[in-house]
């Protein structure tokens, strides 16, 4: 590495405090530590530990191609393709082998709809990434969300191992690693999905299961991505989101006892003779009796129930199905909709000493806490634990990395909203009602006030918990629900809006205030009140983008969409022309934000050019930047991860973008006089264009070369005459193009020749 590394290197403190600006790098400085930790891209530092955003778009090595995620959302051009051919590998040019599945519909009382849409390889569901279509009433496409994977290559799709050994080796290794054997196992799932990593497109399972304990211990829900031929563990997190006639006592010491029928409505239970029982169509509510498994709804005598008080708390059962009532309506009345496609079940006296809540996929479960916090069935706490399940059943927004913080975030948020809704006013803290010290679990005025949340993107690092994480878009909820003119119905309402309609599972945080933008835009609220917003927490966003890009030549309609990196002022671009004039450029962009540029080119050929004056590109060391330029809504280039620039020649009118190169491979083993053996591709001209020779004896040799579309010919010699094999030794060659077998020999005399195209 050159000698910027130190200048790069960003140093770190157990705590944050001040900030030092160093070479244009922050510095995090800690009062009482004496000695940092280094965080550098250098083989001398630890280079886990640096801050960087999740991929937005992201490039890696699958097979013979380019593995690369591009944000549809800000990619208008690709828009009229789709709407003329729908979702489709060839809207997209993509390979037959690339498919979309509808996965739902939701069609709006204004007529629009939106689709969200699973993008598969030979009908293999794509893991994390979800297309998201939205068209007006009349039909038209007006938003496109989500990522395109692109590049995936060539994929094994015969799995070795099946579903159901993948679920068993992970239960295994489960036991093993919390040391206990009394488990149980509910919701398990192995599903047989592509895992798009960093490095390449994988055959993989999809598994997870909740496991509790009949004996004790913690509750988890684990969920791996196992690859489907070795069993290896490719990625794996913790998916356990934490945190009308009834009537009787609520509240704990902290908030003072109330009344349900008296200080609040009454509870809505359903009465049969002197019996009262809490299940109606929206709640049920379950007394497990410091157990950890039951579905039976609990029942008292009519009309007071006083079961019962622990740990400085009045009757959690009151408290669980009041707020759980609270929830469901609260979705109802602003979202229009309710929180779940099932009933809601609460479970109370979860276990023994538990001090948290969580959503195990088909309930909400709550602990009497212990000593820091009373039972955790305070109403923002109540309505978290529920709008994990509608994220989950809306966005699916994995429980990890940004998405993760986002998904926690916004239960959060739903946290605040109930709150607001019930009371007519909110606290901005979460979990204060239940937290026995002075003060709350988060502060979404403040995040950091908590010792480990952020209220910046820039502070966030990868493997940082979902709770602290969450932080950035709780503050962003805050600023703009406190915006004049702006409600805490209204600013909920977008990010639900955004979690239904335009997040997927792996959104991250431009994406995700993206998606909050174009609901604010579709509600017809401001939006530069929701760009503040963002912006004050480091995360650039933009006006949605028109559905019908000015450009309106029929030919030569390029459109570059760009996100930059943290240090966006280093980018810039240039389109030249044959001559090297400079037909359309662009720089002096803002940190960490999505442009949309367009340019009407003249038939002719053309060099688009990007730049970062840094020399690290815009991806992947100070951000997840991307860019992807068309041409008449076909892509001739996406990239991000260069160092000074990047150039791509393309043409338009009079001839046709550079087509794409194929890999042809030549696999040679040598026989006992390899001296003797050569040789040549050459192409329609007679020009060689790859050639070998100088062999050694008994050797296998790999030789590749990258051919243009065309004609060819392939000539192996050996200049005694005998080919390879079999007189002196049992030599052999196999050539192949793109994973394809089209010659394989070795016995021949002085030469052999074969023919073949690269289309």
């Amino acid at each position: 590495m050159e000698n910027n590394t130190a200048i790069k290197c960003i140093f770190h403190f157990v705590l944050p405090g001040e900030r030092y600006l160093m070479n244009r790098r922050v510095l995090y400085v800690a009062a009482f530590l004496g000695l940092p930790l280094a965080a550098c891209n250098s083989s001398e530092f630890d280079s886990s530990a640096q801050p960087q955003f999740d991929k937005v778009a992201s490039t890696a090595v699958a097979g013979d191609s380019e593995l690369t995620r591009i944000n549809l959302r800000d990619q208008p051009a690709l828009w009229a393709n789709v709407a003329q051919q729908g979702l489709s590998n060839r809207a997209f040019g993509q390979s037959s082998e690339v498919g979309f599945q509808t996965l739902r519909e939701l069609t709006e009382p204004s007529g629009m709809v939106h689709t969200r849409t699973q993008q598969t390889y030979r009908g293999i569901p794509v893991w994390g990434e979800q297309l998201i279509t939205s068209r007006d009433a009349s039909g038209q496409l007006v938003r496109m969300h989500g990522n395109l994977i692109q590049g995936m290559g060539k994929i094994d799709t015969v799995p070795t191992l099946t579903a159901m050994d993948a679920l068993a080796q992970m239960k295994s290794q489960h036991e093993l690693s919390i040391a206990s054997s009394a488990r149980v196992y509910e919701n398990e799932s192995s599903e047989l999905v592509i895992y798009a990593d960093k490095d390449a497109a994988r055959l993989a399972y999809d598994v997870s299961f909740f496991s509790d304990s009949r004996k004790g211990g913690e509750p988890t829900r684990p969920t791996f991505l196992v690859d489907a031929k070795t069993g290896e563990v490719l990625f794996q997190y913790e998916g356990l989101t934490t945190n009308l006639i009834g009537t009787g006592p609520g509240g704990n010491t902290k908030t003072g006892q109330y009344e349900y029928g008296t200080d609040f409505g009454f509870n809505d239970v359903a009465v049969s003779g002197s019996t009262c029982t809490m299940n109606t169509s929206n709640v049920k509510t379950v007394n497990l009796n410091h157990g950890t498994s039951g579905s039976s709804a609990y029942s008292y005598s009519c009309p007071r129930n006083t079961v019962k008080s622990i740990n400085g708390a009045y009757s959690p059962l009151n408290d669980a199905h009041f707020f759980g009532g609270v929830v469901f309506n609260m979705y109802n009345d602003w979202v229009g909709t309710a929180p779940l496609s099932f009933q809601l079940t609460m479970r109370v006296h979860y276990s023994n000493n538990y001090q948290n809540a969580f959503w195990n996929g088909s309930a909400m479960t709550f602990g009497d806490g212990g000593s820091t916090f009373f039972p955790l069935v305070s109403l923002d706490v109540s309505s978290h634990e529920v709008s994990h399940g509608f994220t989950e059943q809306n966005s699916g927004l994995i429980y990890s990395g940004q998405s993760g913080g986002i998904n926690e975030a916004f239960s959060d948020i739903a946290g605040e909203a109930a709150e607001n809704y019930m009371h007519g006013s909110n606290d901005f803290l979460v979990g204060a009602d239940i937290f026995k010290a002075t003060g709350a679990l988060r502060y979404m005025a403040d995040p950091p006030q908590d010792g480990s949340s952020i209220g910046h993107a820039d502070d966030y690092t990868s493997g940082m918990d979902v709770h602290h994480s969450s932080g950035v878009f709780n503050k962003a909820f805050y600023l703009l629900a406190t915006t004049n003119g702006w409600t805490v119905q209204q600013a909920f309402l977008v990010f639900a809006r955004a979690n239904q309609n335009y997040w997927g599972p792996s959104t991250n945080y431009i994406a995700g205030a993206q998606g909050v933008v174009d609901a604010a835009d579709d509600l017809g609220l401001n939006l530069d009140d929701v760009n503040a917003a963002f912006a004050a927490v480091g995360i650039g966003s933009t006006t949605p983008p028109d559905p019908d890009p000015t450009c309106d030549a029929e030919i030569g309609c390029v459109t570059l969409s760009l996100l930059t990196d943290r240090y966006g002022s280093e980018t810039s671009w240039t389109i030249t022309n044959a001559a090297g004039a400079t037909v359309a450029s662009g720089s002096g962009y803002a940190n960490n934000t999505q442009y949309t540029e367009t340019a009407e080119l003249a038939p002719g050929d053309y060099i688009f050019t990007i730049r970062d004056s840094y020399g690290d590109g815009i991806c992947c060391s100070y951000g997840n930047g991307s860019y992807a330029l068309s041409l008449d809504g076909t892509t001739v280039v996406s990239g991000g991860d260069f160092d000074s620039s990047e150039a791509t020649a393309f043409s338009v009118g009079g001839g046709t973008p550079p087509p794409a190169t194929q890999t042809a491979n030549l696999s040679l083993l040598t026989d006992r006089y390899g001296s003797e053996t050569s040789w040549t591709i050459t192409d329609s001209s007679g020009g060689t264009v790859a050639s070998g020779s100088g062999y050694a004896n008994n050797t296998q040799y790999n030789e590749t070369a990258e051919l243009d579309p065309g004609s060819y010919t392939f000539t192996i010699r050996d200049s005694y005459g005998d080919g390879i094999c079999c007189a002196y030794g049992n030599g052999s060659y196999t050539l192949s193009l793109e994973g394809t077998t089209i010659k394989t020999g070795g016995n021949f005399g002085s030469a052999e020749t074969t023919t073949f195209a690269v289309d």
